[in-house]
């Protein structure tokens, strides 16, 4: 198992991925930030997307590899499962 502490809080569920990947949102009160995790299903990191402010919710996954999450300042964001961007 190679989870790690992550940077700011989760207060969502995390979300699977067809092929088992692990993905999670998390939001930083004190920095503002938000970041979006991506990890392989043993827990191994895969990437990390910043945000300019913190992650609310749980990421929702689609059918064609892309992840929606919703930036605390409004917006909703389309990132894909392989590079996280």
């Amino acid at each position: 198992n190679y989870f790690q502490r992550t940077l700011g809080n989760i207060d969502s569920s995390p979300a699977v991925g067809q092929d088992g990947s692990v993905y999670y949102s998390t939001k930083d009160v004190s920095t503002g930030v938000g970041q979006l995790y991506a990890h392989e299903p043993n827990g191994k990191q895969k990437w990390v997307t910043p945000f300019d402010s913190p992650l609310r919710g749980p990421p929702a996954l689609d059918g064609n590899g892309i992840i929606y999450v919703l930036e605390d300042a409004g917006l909703l964001h389309a990132v894909a499962t392989i590079h996280g961007d």
